[in-house]
C-alpha cells in the first residue's frame, strides 16, 4: 500500500470518541452538544470500520495462507484486550470477593461478548453508567469481521472483473439489514408499547456495519486510483456524507466516509507517520473508558472538570504507551511495520 496517513486518522478517530466518552461521562455537555460529540464518536467508529475494511484485507492478502493471517489478527488484538478486561475484574474480585460475579463478567468480556455482563461488583455501581468499558462492543464487530473476510475475499476474487458488483451487493444487503431493524426499532408494537430496542442493537451489529468494512475493502482495491484522484475523492465523499447527515440519504455514509478516508490518507504533503512512534491508537480507544470512570468515581470532575479532563488525557496516554510497549508491540510478528516504524500498509 502506498504511502499514507492511516495510523493518523486511526488515533484521531479513537480520540474523537475518549472525548465523546468524557463528556457523556464526567462533563455532562448540553443537550446539542451531547449530540454533536455522539454523531462525531459515532462517524469515528464508522471511520475505523473502514480502515480496517482496508488494512486487514490487504493484510489478508499478503498473508501466505489462513493460519498466517489468524496469527496476525490474534496478536494485534487479543493480548492488549485481554489485559483490559482482565485487570478491572482482578480489582473488583479483591475487592468484593465476588468470585461468581467476577467469573460471570470474564466469561462474557474474554469472549468478546461484552453486552452479556458489562458491569462488575463494587465497580462504578452509582454512577451514571456503571459499565466498565463501554468501548468494548466494537470489537465482536471486528472480530466477526476478521472471521468472514476469508470467504468474502474468496467470492470478491471468484467475481472476477464483476469484483465491483459483488461490492456493490454486500453494501446494498447491508445497508437493508441496518434500515430493516432500525425501522423495527421505531414501529409501535400491536400493544403501542415500543419494542425492545434489541432491533436497534441488531442493525448496529454484523452484517449492518458491514457497508463500511466493505467500502474499506473498495478503498484499498483502488488506492493507486485514490492516490491519483485524491481531491476528487474529497469532493464526492464530503458531497455524499452531506447527503447522509442532512438530506436523509443515509445509505450513502459509508461510502462518502470512505472516499473522505482515501483523500485524507493519499492527499500530498506531510504524512505525519506517528506510527514511527509505535500506535497507541487502539490502547487510547480501549483503556480510556474505565480510566475515566474512575476519574469520575475519586470525584476529580466534580472537584474541577478541567482538572479531571488533563489527568485523564495524561493517564490515558500514559496507559496507552504502556500498553504498547509491554504487551502490544513484543507479541507482533518480527514483519510489522510497527517494528519498522513505517507507514501502515497492514494492521
Amino acid at each position: 500500500m502506498a504511502e499514507n496517513r492511516f495510523d493518523l486518522l486511526r488515533l484521531v478517530f479513537a480520540s474523537l470518541v475518549f472525548v465523546y466518552h468524557m463528556l457523556l461521562l464526567a462533563l455532562l455537555p448540553a443537550p446539542w452538544t451531547e449530540n454533536l460529540w455522539a454523531e462525531l464518536a459515532q462517524l469515528s467508529v464508522q471511520g475505523f470500520f473502514v480502515v480496517s475494511g482496508a488494512l486487514v484485507y490487504g493484510s489478508l492478502q499478503r498473508s501466505k495462507g489462513l493460519s498466517v493471517y489468524a496469527e496476525k489478527r490474534v496478536r494485534r488484538l487479543y493480548p492488549a484486550y485481554a489485559v483490559i478486561v482482565l485487570v478491572p475484574a482482578i480489582y473488583a474480585l479483591l475487592k468484593t470477593g465476588a468470585f461468581s460475579d467476577v467469573a460471570r463478567y470474564l466469561g462474557a468480556n474474554l469472549v468478546f461478548l461484552n453486552f452479556l455482563e458489562p458491569n462488575l461488583p463494587g465497580l462504578f455501581v452509582d454512577q451514571v453508567q456503571p459499565t466498565v468499558n463501554g468501548s468494548l462492543w466494537t470489537l465482536k464487530i471486528e472480530v466477526m469481521f476478521y472471521m468472514i473476510l476469508p470467504l468474502l475475499s474468496w467470492v470478491l476474487l471468484k467475481s472476477g472483473k464483476a469484483v465491483f458488483l459483488t461490492i456493490l451487493m454486500v453494501y446494498v444487503g447491508a445497508e437493508i439489514w441496518r434500515a430493516y431493524f432500525e425501522w423495527l426499532a421505531l414501529k409501535p408494537m400491536a400493544d403501542g408499547l415500543a419494542p425492545h430496542k434489541i432491533f436497534l442493537q441488531i442493525s448496529r451489529q454484523l452484517p449492518g456495519q458491514m457497508s463500511f468494512f466493505i467500502s474499506g475493502i473498495a478503498l484499498w482495491i483502488l488506492q493507486d486510483q485514490a492516490q491519483r484522484h485524491w481531491l476528487l475523492a474529497f469532493v464526492l465523499g464530503a458531497g455524499a456524507l452531506s447527503l447522509s447527515y442532512f438530506w436523509g440519504f443515509e445509505p450513502l455514509r459509508a461510502a462518502g466516509l470512505a472516499m473522505l478516508i482515501a483523500a485524507v490518507a493519499y492527499a500530498p504533503g506531510p504524512k505525519l507517520n506517528v506510527g514511527r512512534y509505535g500506535d497507541i491508537s487502539y490502547g487510547v480507544y480501549i483503556t480510556h473508558f474505565p480510566i475515566v470512570q474512575a476519574l469520575v468515581a475519586a470525584g476529580l470532575f466534580e472537584y474541577s472538570r478541567s482538572i479531571g479532563a488533563a489527568v485523564a488525557v495524561v493517564l490515558v496516554i500514559i496507559s496507552s504507551a504502556a500498553l504498547w510497549r509491554l504487551i502490544e508491540r513484543p507479541i507482533l510478528r518480527s514483519d510489522s511495520h510497527y517494528r519498522r516504524g513505517k507507514a501502515s500498509p497492514a494492521s
